[in-house]
């Protein structure tokens, strides 16, 4: 994967008045929002859950946001989403 830091000199002869600090924020926009739409970058959650509990905490790596949820399962059995992540 490729840092800001090397995507920075690429970019800044097309914008030369732009200070480096707009560029770096305008490309960590960008790949947030592709990650987004595209849903290109998943991870596996495992999280400790009391029994009968209603709501499952989970706790992403920092700087991550759950956008959404594409499986659960419980000590290795799938459990069905629809009515825990309706689609919009």
């Amino acid at each position: 994967m490729v840092s800001y830091d090397e995507l920075v000199p690429r970019i800044m002869p097309l914008v030369l008045s732009c200070p480096r600090t707009l560029i770096v924020d305008a490309l960590q926009t960008t790949a947030v929002d592709f990650f987004k739409q595209t849903e290109i970058w998943t991870a596996v959650l495992v999280e400790n859950v009391m029994e009968g509990s209603p709501i499952i905490e989970v706790n992403p790596e920092r700087g991550c946001v759950v956008v959404r949820v594409l499986a659960l399962s419980i000590d290795g059995e799938p459990v069905s989403l629809n009515a825990t992540n309706p689609q919009p």
